[in-house]
């Protein structure tokens, strides 16, 4: 089928979206609501979205041949099928705002000062419209020959900050705070749900959960160091820092004797950030068509970059905005989806089980 994608390209879009907006503000954000024990507020939240990816797997492995959409039908109707996929075209647009705003106001900061969003969005979203329009095979096979390129480009910027003569391991202190920091910051994590709008492209192969889990593993390695090495060069001024990946190159000791290294974050940063908005444009036009179900591919396109441009500039959305909105009420739409999407699962494992025990008897 043209609009599937084979396994390990589910494992590399799944790892760049895992990689979606945690690069930027927040290991700042973190350390700024937990100090020192942001780490295993970090840890935790990737490991809350592993087991959850987990789950999926294993819900799927037990209904290989029903779709996502007949499952929910079948256990709480269309109706509120169609409430399941409002909320998650709010959530995606949502993230595309934060991912669109932090990295606008981080290249601003560190390429070109006097970048308009304007310019900033027209590099930016006709590659994602090309990306959306061309279909999730497409976009996996692409994703497939830059992931490496993205991977080397994390490698350098760590080592750099590890053999940076500032850095030191940080003394990770337990708080109070940390055990509140995850309700605010779970916006930023969830990626699962991508996992949810993808799952019935996949052409499944054997241990093909095994072959995602490994991606999804070992990039929640690549970013708990990440945020270990960031507060290891920044200790106590942590919060002050703004972009994660960059500055961890940019302010270590070598930087300066090689020349402009930091490139090599601001490159790494950009292939991340094409793929992760067309990843989330893509979900923004599934959702869409689960929801209205007469709109062709250009139709979807077009509305979906009149919502974006619309709230954008009629909403003034900033980044200061959306981390604030971000951790005081988006945050809430994460958590109440994740128990919607964890209900609906256990009622539909129950009723097989149910079905089963009939069967038998």
């Amino acid at each position: 089928m043209i609009n599937e994608i084979n396994v390990k390209q589910a494992g590399i879009l799944l790892s760049i979206v895992m990689f979606a907006n945690k690069f930027v503000i927040l290991p700042s954000l973190t350390f700024y609501k937990a100090g020192f024990a942001g780490i295993f507020v970090t840890t935790f939240l990737l490991g809350l979205d592993l087991l959850i990816f987990y789950l999926i797997i294993k819900f799927k492995e037990k209904n290989q041949n029903k779709k996502i959409d007949e499952v929910l039908i079948s256990n709480v109707g269309k109706f509120f099928t169609k409430v399941v996929y409002i909320i998650l075209f709010v959530y995606f647009l949502m993230r595309i705002f934060l991912l669109l705003n932090e990295n606008y106001s981080f290249l601003k900061d560190l390429v070109y000062e006097d970048a308009t969003f304007l310019l900033f969005i027209v590099c930016l979203l006709p590659v994602v419209n090309a990306m959306t329009f061309t279909g999730i095979r497409t976009m996996g096979r692409t994703a497939q020959f830059f992931y490496w390129f993205i991977i080397v480009g994390l490698f350098i910027s760590l080592i750099a900050g590890i053999f940076s003569s500032s850095f030191s391991l940080p003394t990770i202190k337990i708080n109070r705070e940390m055990l509140f920091a995850p309700l605010r910051l779970c916006f930023w994590f969830s990626d699962y749900l991508f996992f949810f709008m993808i799952i019935d492209k996949i052409k499944l192969e054997k241990n093909y959960g095994n072959t995602i889990m490994k991606y999804l593993i070992f990039t929640a390695i690549l970013l708990v160091v990440l945020n270990l090495i960031f507060v290891g060069l920044h200790d106590v001024n942590t919060f002050i820092y703004k972009g994660a990946l960059a500055d961890i190159i940019q302010f270590s000791s070598i930087s300066p004797g090689i020349g402009k290294i930091d490139i090599v974050a601001v490159l790494t940063k950009m292939f991340v950030l094409y793929f992760q908005t067309g990843i989330m444009f893509y979900c923004l036009k599934e959702s869409l068509n689960n929801i209205v179900g007469n709109l062709n591919i250009y139709q979807s396109i077009i509305v979906l970059d009149f919502i974006i441009l619309f709230i954008q500039y009629f909403c003034l959305v900033t980044m200061e905005k959306m981390v604030k909105i971000s951790v005081t009420y988006f945050n809430i739409i994460t958590i109440s989806f994740l128990a919607i999407l964890l209900a609906i699962f256990l009622f539909a494992l129950f009723k097989q089980k149910r079905r089963d025990y009939e069967k038998i008897y």
